[in-house]
């Protein structure tokens, strides 16, 4: 699977419920046993919220 940040969100920064949505999305991946590669290209700088959101959700 390959996920664009950048796509979740109209936001220049992506926010803490994009983050979930971000997990959701891996832990999917990861339980099919699919590869992922996440791309961050073009992403402002991330919210606390949105990365902890994504790593501790997994």
């Amino acid at each position: 699977m390959y996920i664009v940040v950048k796509s979740f969100t109209d936001l220049k920064t992506p926010q803490p419920s994009h983050g979930k949505k971000l997990a959701r999305l891996a832990r999917e991946c990861f339980a099919n046993q699919q590869a992922l590669t996440v791309d961050f290209e073009g992403v402002q700088p991330i919210t606390h919220g949105f990365f902890r959101n994504w790593c501790y959700l997994w």
